[in-house]
């Protein structure tokens, strides 16, 4: 009776083991992450940074975003927004204006706070370049493509002698004529040649030829006669 009194304890003590565990991890996967999604590592930013991200925690009173430069040797942190008291789901987190700072590479982090100011979570994003030159020369160039005002290439000119310059189109031209009065020789010739071969072939052919002709010619002539 003691075994059995024994193993029932022990499945007992497995079975809420089991429930609290199953409780646990179903709590922990409930809570979402609470991180910046964009921008990532390794992006290149411009002057206006939409920072996007999720903060959703149980104790949640406030969260606040800072940058420093890449590395921060010096652990110092400027802030971008700290006032935010509500939670948000893969939504704007806060705005970064970096108009007031020079080109490199920043890290931005955001903390999460409880009511008795005590730091919750916290999610940092580094290796960020800042490259407003770059920036602006795409945009220029997406904006020259979408608007069609890449200018025209200069005419193209080439020098014929000291005096006189010709045109791509004016040399098109005196090809073209050229063209054509190489063409108008060549068809003159095949001509020629055409008639002397017709020629020498009849020749060839006049002594076969020509003794049936008159021979009809002959009796086309005697039946006319005829009364």
């Amino acid at each position: 009776m003691s075994f059995h009194y024994f193993s029932t304890d022990i499945l007992n003590s497995v079975s809420i083991i089991v429930m609290l565990y199953t409780s646990i991890t179903s709590n922990l996967e409930s809570i979402p992450a609470n991180e910046i999604s964009d921008p990532t590592e390794g992006e290149i930013i411009n002057e206006n940074v939409q920072i996007i991200g999720t903060v959703q925690h149980p104790s949640f009173d406030h969260y606040e975003i800072h940058f420093a430069l890449d590395p921060n040797t010096t652990d110092t942190w400027f802030p971008i927004d700290t006032t935010n008291t509500q939670s948000v789901s893969n939504n704007i987190l806060a705005n970064w204006n970096t108009n007031d700072i020079s080109d490199g590479r920043y890290m931005i982090r955001l903390t999460i706070y409880n009511d008795q100011n005590t730091m919750l979570s916290t999610n940092t994003i580094k290796n960020l370049t800042l490259n407003r030159k770059q920036t602006t020369s795409t945009q220029n160039k997406q904006l020259e493509i979408l608007n069609n005002t890449t200018p025209d290439p200069p005419p193209i000119t080439l020098i014929r002698t000291s005096n006189e310059t010709y045109t791509i189109r004016q040399i098109f031209i005196e090809q073209q004529k050229k063209y054509d009065y190489t063409s108008t020789f060549v068809s003159g010739a095949l001509y020629s040649i055409m008639i002397f071969t017709t020629l020498g072939g009849y020749l060839k052919l006049r002594r076969f030829v020509r003794p049936p002709i008159r021979r009809w010619i002959r009796r086309i002539k005697t039946d006319l006669r005829k009364p």
